[in-house]
């Protein structure tokens, strides 16, 4: 099975280079306790997929925030 990727660039900025993913968790963190503070709601955000530095492995991340 063979993946392929495509690089994308919007406005800019490589959205599919590792150091965006990278930044995933801290900025799925803000997002989320933003969400939390101003709703009082549950947060849970699903993301996921193909990493450009490993040869288009899937990579998902789970982030739950509530109070």
């Amino acid at each position: 099975m063979s993946v392929v990727i495509k690089y994308e660039m919007i406005g800019g900025i490589d959205y599919t280079h590792p150091r965006a993913i990278d930044m995933l968790p801290r900025m799925l963190a803000t997002i989320s306790e933003s969400l939390v503070n101003q709703t009082g709601w549950n947060v849970t955000i699903l993301a996921g997929g193909p990493m450009p530095d490993t040869d288009g492995r899937i990579l998902t991340y789970l982030y739950i925030n509530f109070l």
